[in-house]
C-alpha cells in the first residue's frame, strides 16, 4: 500500500467530525417484502409490484412471509400445545375454505365460500366464534392492504396497481363474509332447542305456557338448559341464569372485581402507577372500560371494551363453556 493512501486512511479514521448524513432507519419486515420479496417470491423469480395486481401471486408471497416468520417446526409444535388442527398446516384459512383465499374470497359467492356457510349451519356457537376468528383475521389484513393501496402516492404522483378497484375489492371481502356467517349455527340451534322443549315441556315454569318456554329457550340460543337446584331454569356455566347475549356496566364491574382488576379511580392516577403489579380498569363512557392489564414481561397491555356482552367478557377472561378455565402465563394469550 502506497504512502499516500495509508495517510488517508490514517486522517480518516482520526476524524473527530463525520458530516452529518442524516438518521438511517433499518427496513421493517414488511417494507422487506414490498421492496425485496420474500424467499420464496424471489427463487420463483416474482416481482414484488406483479404481487400486488395478482391474487395467487399475493397468496405464494404471503405463503413465504409464513415461512420466514413462524417456521414449520414452530407453527406444528404450536398446532400441537393448543389442540389446533389449522396451525398444523402453513395455511389457516386455505385449509378451512379447501383452496386459495386469496383468489376464492375475492369472488363473491365463490363455490368455496358457499360450502363454508353451509357447513356453519351445522356448528355450535364456540366452533362459530373459532372459525370467525380466522375469517376476520384474513379479512382485516386484506382491507389494511387495500386501504394502503387506495392511499398510496408518489412523490411523481403515481398509484399502485389496482389502486381504483381496492373498494369493489373491499366491497366482496365484506359481502362473502356475509354469506359465511349469515345462517351459522341455525340447524345446530334448531337442534338444540327441541331438546330443550323435550326436556323442560314438564317444568313448572312452563308446563301450561309453551310459548315462555320457546321465548326463554330463543333468549339462550345454542345452550343445552336444565333445571337447577337454586330454582332456576339455565345453562351448566357460571351465571346460569343470564343469557350470553345479556350486557350491564354492573356485570361488567363484577367481572372485572372477580378477576382481580381494581378501579384506577379509586387511586387518583390517569394511568397504572409504574410500580403496580395490580390490574386496573378506567370507566370511561357508558358501560365502556379500559383495562391495563400487566402481562408476563412486566409490561401494562391496554384494551377497550365497549359495551360488553357476557360473552364478550367471558371470552376475554378466558372462561371456558362450562366455567372458569386457567389464563394461560404467556403473554396476551388466553384459554378460551
Amino acid at each position: 500500500m502506497g504512502a499516500t493512501t495509508t495517510k488517508s486512511i490514517s486522517r480518516i479514521l482520526n476524524m473527530t467530525e463525520l458530516p452529518d448524513v442524516g438518521s438511517i432507519q433499518p427496513l421493517t419486515q414488511v417494507e422487506k417484502r414490498k421492496a425485496f420479496g420474500t424467499p420464496l417470491t424471489r427463487v420463483l423469480k416474482i416481482d414484488p409490484i406483479s404481487v400486488q395486481k395478482d391474487p395467487v401471486k399475493r397468496g405464494i408471497a404471503t405463503l413465504g412471509s409464513t415461512i420466514s416468520d413462524m417456521g414449520p417446526g414452530i407453527a406444528f409444535e404450536e398446532g400441537m400445545q393448543e389442540g389446533d388442527p389449522i396451525k398444523l398446516t402453513l395455511g389457516g384459512l386455505d385449509l378451512i375454505l379447501g383452496a386459495n383465499p386469496y383468489v376464492v374470497m375475492f369472488k363473491v359467492a365463490s363455490k368455496p365460500v358457499k360450502e363454508l356457510a353451509k357447513k356453519l349451519k351445522s356448528m355450535s356457537p364456540n366452533e362459530v366464534k373459532f372459525y370467525k376468528s380466522k375469517v376476520d383475521k384474513f379479512i382485516t389484513a386484506e382491507k389494511g392492504q387495500l386501504e394502503y393501496k387506495k392511499g398510496y402516492q408518489s412523490i411523481e404522483g403515481g398509484k399502485l396497481p389496482g389502486a381504483d378497484k381496492a373498494d369493489e375489492q373491499i366491497k366482496v371481502l365484506e359481502r362473502n363474509r356475509e354469506i359465511i356467517f349469515k345462517d351459522s349455527g341455525v340447524n345446530y340451534n334448531k337442534k338444540i332447542a327441541k331438546k330443550n322443549r323435550e326436556r323442560l315441556k314438564d317444568h313448572p315454569d312452563f308446563e301450561d305456557n309453551p310459548e315462555a318456554l320457546d321465548d326463554y329457550i330463543k333468549e339462550f340460543e345454542g345452550e343445552n338448559l336444565y333445571a337447577h337446584e337454586a330454582g332456576h331454569v339455565g345453562p351448566e356455566r357460571d351465571f346460569s341464569d343470564i343469557p350470553l347475549s345479556y350486557r350491564s356496566e354492573s356485570l361488567t364491574r363484577k367481572m372485572f372485581k372477580d378477576f382481580g382488576f381494581e378501579d384506577i379511580d379509586n387511586i387518583m392516577n390517569a394511568t397504572p402507577p409504574k410500580n403496580s403489579t395490580t390490574n386496573f380498569f378506567k370507566q370511561i363512557d357508558d358501560n365502556k372500560f379500559i383495562l391495563y392489564e400487566r402481562n408476563a414481561r412486566g409490561k401494562y397491555t391496554q384494551k377497550t371494551l365497549t359495551n360488553p356482552t357476557l360473552d364478550d367478557l367471558r371470552s376475554y377472561f378466558g372462561m371456558a363453556k362450562g366455567g372458569p378455565v386457567e389464563k394461560n402465563i404467556y403473554y396476551d394469550q388466553r384459554l378460551i
